[in-house]
């Protein structure tokens, strides 16, 4: 019987854990808590083979909003960063209000084309009333559709995500 090294072990669970998406996962869970409030809108933005930026992004009813991931910065590395902010409620307001016009809640859980290997995945969830619905997309446009590509775009305008995290 082969014996395995323990470094090695602990290398392959942390690899898999981190190309099942479960880090993201767990950074939108520590977001969640760090409010006590419950949040209303995530948006988890996954990594490309280029320099896309990889962050979750959670916003409570009151506006406090908390951004972790990692950028790549002028040299083409990435660093990772974590901050907080509050926002007008207006901003969650009008979120949901293009998820109203999108009829968000009726969308598909899903857009993801298997074939594509290059496009960051996005997943956007939302939570009224109690009810959570989520979409992930990944994919082009004949696979998702235009008006969800467009919605993701404007929950980040809306959280100020680029402009306070300084994404490039």
């Amino acid at each position: 019987m082969q014996k395995y090294s323990p470094i090695l072990a602990l290398f392959v669970l942390v690899a898999l854990t981190v190309v099942s998406g479960t880090v993201i996962y767990i950074s939108g869970q520590k977001n969640a808590a760090a409010t006590n409030q419950e949040v209303v809108v995530t948006i988890e933005r996954g990594p490309c083979f280029g320099f896309c930026p990889i962050y979750v992004a959670s916003v409570d009813k009151d506006g406090n909003v908390q951004v972790s991931g990692s950028k790549a910065n002028t040299e083409g590395t990435f660093k990772e960063f974590s901050i907080s902010y509050k926002l007008n409620t207006s901003a969650v307001d009008e979120i949901f209000a293009e998820a109203a016009v999108i009829n968000f809640f009726s969308l598909n859980d899903e857009y993801v084309d298997p074939y594509i290997t290059d496009i960051p995945e996005m997943k956007i969830s939302l939570t009224k009333d109690g009810v959570t619905k989520s979409v992930r997309t990944y994919g082009l446009e004949d696979t998702v559709p235009v008006f969800l590509t467009e919605f993701g775009e404007k929950v980040d305008e809306l959280l100020q995500i680029k402009a306070r995290a300084g994404i490039i």
